[in-house]
């Protein structure tokens, strides 16, 4: 495997550990605010605040579906980036973004 997929495989592993981690740490609190919990608050002690702006405020139940790279090596491509990211769910689409000189930014 070359260093530019190892590479990849790698960010791929971390995006996803940190997305899951990300993810267990606000679905309980989503789960709660859909409920309509609010951690034990009387609903006249909102703090000046309406029940729409606490929805508001409330944490997406939906997991985000855009991810930004970072630091890869400039010979990786927009297939090798769609291939390791597939190992761990559907890949619509990968972009690498390039500079004026023709350079993935990296």
């Amino acid at each position: 495997m070359s260093n530019a997929a190892a590479g990849v495989t790698e960010a791929a592993e971390s995006v996803s550990e940190r997305a899951t981690s990300a993810w267990n740490s606000i679905a309980p609190q989503s789960k709660r605010l859909e409920r309509g919990d609010r951690g034990g608050r009387d609903r006249g002690d909102r703090g000046g605040r309406s029940d729409r702006r606490i929805q508001q405020d409330a944490p997406s139940a939906e997991p985000s579906k855009n991810l930004y790279i970072g630091n890869i090596y400039f010979e990786v491509t927009e297939d090798t980036l769609k291939k390791e990211f597939e190992k761990f769910g559907t890949v619509t689409r990968a972009k690498i973004v390039y500079d004026g000189r023709g350079l993935s930014k990296g």
